[in-house]
């Protein structure tokens, strides 16, 4: 059942292309506006204290007002908001998640 989510609301890009390194990763992004049937959402901002290496989770995840703008699409087949493209990203509502590539 198609739902659209409102302004402000938290959300994660991840894949499922059936490897496991790739499927894992997660950035988060947040819903900046609604137009007829696409939902464009905003890449946040990851805040990092200390040093960071390839596997270092951020301190801290806030909106960013200069972050990249991506477009989702709903999918009837899959029944679910996602990225166009041979291998899509799919949207996860409700929280900010960040998982970097770890292979």
């Amino acid at each position: 059942m198609k739902k659209f989510p409102k302004i402000g609301e938290k959300l994660y890009l991840s894949r499922s292309s059936g490897d496991f390194y790739c499927d894992m990763v997660c950035n988060p992004y947040t819903v900046v506006e609604i137009k007829g049937e696409s939902v464009y959402v905003q890449a946040c901002k990851l805040i990092f204290n200390g040093v960071r290496y390839f596997d270092t989770l951020p301190d801290d995840i806030r909106e960013d007002k200069e972050g990249k703008i991506v477009k989702l699409r709903w999918s009837e087949k899959h029944q679910r908001w996602q990225t166009t493209g041979s291998c899509p990203e799919i949207a996860t509502f409700g929280e900010w998640i960040y998982q970097p590539y770890l292979n």
